[in-house]
């Protein structure tokens, strides 16, 4: 498992390459998204293993079949890219399966969200 950042000891972080099983389509950013997360995690639970990591200032649950995943925004760019550079495809402190991190992608895109349907008709 990967334990921790002390804050006497930070992790350098790689300069400009893409973090491994990062998704191109997400730039860096504060935000990152995370999969495989036991099905019984809950937001406490959440704060409490990934802000071990980084600044938690918010998250949000997001409930699938099975696994959960999850929304949290960091304190700054630098946490997050360390989380997704170091977390993804490992197993994180108080977790017992490894899990899945990438950024967050950018709302906005997709269906309209001022509920505007043009259609034939």
């Amino acid at each position: 498992s990967v334990r921790p950042r002390g804050p006497l000891h930070p992790a350098p972080l790689p300069a400009r390459r893409p973090p491994l099983g990062a998704s191109m389509s997400a730039a860096p950013s504060d935000n990152v998204f995370l999969a495989d997360l036991p099905a019984d995690m809950d937001e406490a639970g959440l704060r409490s293993v990934f802000g071990a990591y980084g600044t938690v200032t918010s998250c949000k649950m997001c409930p699938g079949a099975g696994k959960m995943a999850a929304l949290i925004r960091f304190g700054s760019v630098e946490e997050a890219t360390w989380i997704v550079d170091n977390l993804n495809g490992n197993i994180a402190q108080g977790l017992s399966g490894p899990v899945q991190v990438r950024y967050a992608s950018s709302g906005g895109k997709g269906k309209g969200k001022e509920g505007k349907s043009e259609g034939k008709g």
